[in-house]
């Protein structure tokens, strides 16, 4: 079967941040929230303190839990392509990102020098179908999950591919290998 290749797409930062909290802290986000709501109902119903002690859970922890989370799926080498516009191309070897980083362009009204714009720098990520423990489907796209560390993910939205039944047949075919 021929390669399968995406048009070019990137999810955005919160969508990165969802699939993270989905796919590897579902149980510990779980935890979070029946302690919380044990806390509040036993500052409810025992002591105003307990009532504290869940707004803390809340307010501090909660966001410190979530930045930790972003900056370890946002800086993996294995997913933050997926906020960077690329290409992705399915091979019968594996999994293949390509595309281009463009640094920031520094906004100095002072200096009216005619510098070239800053290169873009292409990006590449390979990933064997064995890396691939399991894909996910959901309602706009599908997500493939990857082994081992460092921790990764690829979601590749519907509006992409061009068959998406076709592709979802290829990776299934690859993966039970």
């Amino acid at each position: 079967m021929p390669e399968i290749i995406t048009d070019e797409y990137a999810i955005s930062k919160s969508r990165l941040l969802a699939l993270a909290l989905q796919l590897r802290f579902m149980p510990h986000i779980t935890v979070m929230c029946i302690l919380t709501v044990a806390a509040l109902s036993a500052g409810i119903l025992v002591d105003i303190r307990w009532f504290i002690i869940s707004f803390m859970l809340l307010l501090v922890v909660a966001p410190c839990v979530l930045a930790l989370l972003y900056l370890l799926y946002a800086l993996s080498p294995r997913c933050f392509q997926n906020v960077w516009p690329h290409r992705t191309s399915l091979t019968p070897d594996g999994i293949t990102l390509t595309g281009e980083i463009t640094p920031p362009v520094k906004e100095n009204s002072d200096d009216d020098d005619d510098s070239a714009p800053p290169e873009a720098r292409p990006i590449r990520l390979d990933v064997p179908w064995k890396d691939v423990r399991r894909l996910r489907i959901g309602l706009h796209g599908m997500t493939l999950v990857f082994r081992g560390k460092p921790a990764g993910f690829l979601d590749i939205p519907y509006s992409a591919i061009p068959d998406a039944d076709t592709a979802i047949k290829y990776i299934r075919q690859h993966i039970e290998k």
